[in-house]
């Protein structure tokens, strides 16, 4: 479900159920929720997600800051801190809680197009420090 309270702000939230097959060929149920929230301007983007999946076995759940800004009319940054739970009796060597930082700069060539460089700086137990540099290209269509 989706509501827009205004031409500048978003909300939405979702839910259900997932089954998943585990090693010893049990089935599992889990219940998933997701929300999301967005304010957005002409210069400025800013929100936050939200999400989880629980089970009796397994728990995953976490959530996502961001913001966004435009200078210039074209110039980009991005900046978001992520913080998320797994944990999982059937892998339990990959539960673990990671925290992480990502900033973005780039430049917007039309108002759906635009290029980033972006780095990522991830930490958990699982992969000690994380240190990512990606590019992208996001190209959009016709309004």
């Amino acid at each position: 479900a989706s509501f827009q309270p205004s031409s500048t702000v978003s909300v939405s939230t979702s839910g259900g159920l997932r089954i998943r097959q585990a090693p010893d060929a049990q089935s599992l149920l889990a219940a998933t929720w997701s929300a999301r929230f967005r304010h957005r301007t002409a210069q400025n983007a800013h929100g936050a997600q939200f999400s989880g999946m629980w089970s009796d076995s397994a728990r995953r759940f976490g959530f996502d800051v961001y913001a966004e800004r435009t200078l210039w009319d074209n110039f980009v940054w991005e900046g978001r801190l992520s913080l998320w739970d797994f944990s999982d009796a059937f892998r339990p060597t990959r539960s673990a809680t990671s925290i992480g930082t990502t900033v973005a700069l780039g430049y917007r060539f039309a108002p759906r197009t635009k290029a980033l460089i972006e780095h990522q700086l991830e930490h958990s137990r699982l992969v000690d420090f994380r240190n990512r540099i990606t590019v992208w290209l996001s190209v959009g269509g016709l309004p």
